[in-house]
């Protein structure tokens, strides 16, 4: 049993190219957008640690200063 319409749409849906255009642009833009997210991140822990590491040198100046003598103490602020 033959149909004649039945064979043309399966031929059109078979012969028919999925697009994949406006996916592959949304793939692209998300991508992006992780590599974005990506690079914040990488700012914010960077920050953190020169943030950290200010810390400890104000840490370790505490802890040296307060061994100076007083006249260090009037020296290293007279310096400043």
């Amino acid at each position: 049993m033959k149909n004649p319409k039945f064979e043309e749409a399966i031929l059109n849906k078979i012969g028919s190219r999925i697009d994949t255009e406006e996916i592959e642009k949304e793939i692209e833009g998300v991508e992006n957008g992780i590599e974005k997210v990506k690079n914040c991140l990488l700012n914010i822990q960077q920050q953190k640690i020169s943030e950290e590491n200010v810390y400890q040198f104000l840490l370790y100046f505490d802890k040296l200063y307060d061994k100076f003598t007083g006249l260090e103490k009037k020296d290293f602020l007279t310096a400043l």
